[in-house]
């Protein structure tokens, strides 16, 4: 086998980078949004959370989609796991798929693996870029690998490199050399693929 891309960790984003991988892509999608979440959006970039909370709320309060999810990230961010909790609960219960997957890193995180796992299930479902891959890597971690590769190979289907990666992976455990240097060969095409170290 050649040498293949590693995945970036085993464990799904920090809040600081979910928290990062939101705010970075404001601009993409402030047209249109309520004034309080492009409040908001300004005061966590300068480093006021607080502010930037009470703001994510209004515009929670007044119909903002990714409200909910704000808040959530912000709480997280802050420390306040239950509050981050209850706010990504009231986006999933809203259909944000956003919501849902920062639902289930919570979820893993604090060991709650079935809700986890529901939890991405949902999200990917509802269109979330990397539910298949956290989804795929929770499963593997439980000892379900035809879960994980059914999740794995939905991932890598949608383009992403680290479900190629972990496929190649699990393909290549089973023995199956061919199936996994393909998956490495696809992941090096990925726009997001993991680098080797």
């Amino acid at each position: 086998m050649t040498d293949h891309p590693e995945p970036d960790g085993q464990d799904p984003s920090s809040p600081a980078e979910e928290f990062e991988r939101l705010f970075a892509r404001a601009p993409e999608f402030m047209a249109g949004k309520n004034p309080y979440y492009s409040i908001g959006v300004d005061l966590a970039n300068r480093g006021d959370l607080e502010g930037a909370e009470a703001a994510f709320r209004r515009a929670e309060e007044l119909g903002d989609e990714d409200g909910a999810l704000a808040v959530g990230l912000v709480l997280w961010e802050r420390g306040d796991l239950e509050g981050a909790e209850a706010a990504f609960r009231r986006g999933d219960e809203r259909g944000e798929y956003s919501s849902t997957y920062n639902l289930g890193v919570l979820l893993e995180r604090r060991g709650d693996l079935e809700g986890a796992e529901a939890a991405y299930r949902r999200a990917e479902e509802r269109g979330e870029e990397d539910a298949a891959y956290n989804l795929g890597r929770l499963l593997e971690r439980r000892g379900d690998l035809e879960g994980a590769e059914a999740a794995y190979r939905r991932g890598d289907e949608a383009q992403d490199g680290e479900s190629a990666v972990s496929l190649g992976k699990l393909l290549e455990r089973r023995g199956d050399l061919e199936g996994a240097e393909a998956a490495y060969e696809r992941a090096r095409t990925r726009p997001k693929w993991p680098r080797p170290p």
